[in-house]
């Protein structure tokens, strides 16, 4: 293999390994669930992280919602972090509210542990 060829093949990998970083990320968009209930989820590639997928999915949200002259209360989100078989993602579940509301202030998402423990006393 010449030096040519070698040169040809590294600048193919470099060319393919940028260009990962500019792939889009995909968003489903602003889709209602259920009666005043609505989700959006982001999917991105593998260059990209988990904190931008976040921040693109709340700025789309809230940007929904500042059309309709509204704030976001958030349900639940899910997460997904990559792996090397799996793409990272962010899915979040969110109701409208009107940005006077005092019920909304303060409001913020409860933990949805993935496991749950019951202790039993050994007494009982």
């Amino acid at each position: 293999m010449n030096i040519t060829h070698q040169l040809k093949i590294i600048g193919s990998a470099m060319l393919i390994m940028s260009t990962g970083c500019s792939f889009p990320r995909v968003n489903t968009g602003v889709m209602q669930t259920g009666p005043g209930t609505y989700m959006i989820a982001t999917s991105g590639h593998f260059t990209t992280d988990l904190a931008t997928l976040k921040k693109v999915t709340y700025r789309d949200a809230n940007a929904f919602a500042e059309k309709n002259n509204k704030v976001i209360v958030p349900i639940s989100s899910k997460d997904v972090d990559r792996t090397m078989s799996q793409n990272p993602s962010f899915e979040l579940q969110f109701q409208l509210a009107d940005k006077g509301d005092a019920s909304v202030k303060g409001m913020h998402l409860k933990p949805n542990p993935d496991l749950t423990v019951k202790v039993i006393s050994a007494n009982q």
